[in-house]
């Protein structure tokens, strides 16, 4: 005959081996979830900090950047004033090499003529140049000719013409040959 038990079994009894188990169980979960619980701290504080200093390392970037930023506008403004300053420089050698003698002549005489000495007219006709002035010595008189002479665009000999000593200044008058430089 077989015989079933319809009535819910009893539990068995809790012995002391049972509960120690069950205790030490939770005992090491919670230590295990305490230390790894220390260790996720510890890395989100570590991250913190990297961040941190990470964000300071880019504000310094950036202004350092900001700055850079500055300096290549004033290089792209002194490039522009070079190509414009080049541009002038050729454009001045060009109408330079295109003058004509009277523009060469004023060029060479405007060298020579002293402080103390201004010119009143100038007169060029058949290569041949009349300068009349004045000056306020004699001294200035002479360091005009002598100028002409050395610049070696004036051919011998260099005649004054006409010099008269008024009250504030000596009027004279220069005539030479003026020679054209060579293009």
């Amino acid at each position: 005959m077989i015989r079933i038990n319809l009535l819910a079994a009893e539990p068995p009894p809790e012995g002391p081996s049972r509960s120690r188990a069950a205790r030490g169980t939770v005992a090491g979960g919670a230590v295990v979830l305490g230390v790894v619980l220390g260790l996720m701290a510890r890395d989100g504080l570590a991250t913190r900090r990297e961040s941190n200093r990470l964000d300071e390392r880019m504000r310094v970037l950036d202004r350092h950047l900001a700055g850079l930023a500055g300096v290549g506008a004033q290089r792209e403004e002194a490039e522009r004033r070079r190509d414009d300053l080049a541009r002038r420089v050729a454009l001045a050698e060009s109408l330079r090499a295109a003058q004509g003698a009277p523009a060469r002549l004023l060029e060479q005489v405007g060298r020579v003529v002293p402080e103390d000495a201004w010119l009143t007219e100038m007169r060029l006709g058949g290569g041949l140049v009349t300068l009349t002035g004045r000056a306020a010595e004699m001294s200035g008189l002479t360091e005009l000719v002598a100028g002409l002479e050395a610049s070696g665009r004036f051919l011998p000999p260099i005649e004054i013409v006409d010099s008269l000593r008024a009250e504030r200044a000596v009027h004279f008058e220069i005539r030479a040959r003026f020679s054209l430089p060579s293009p």
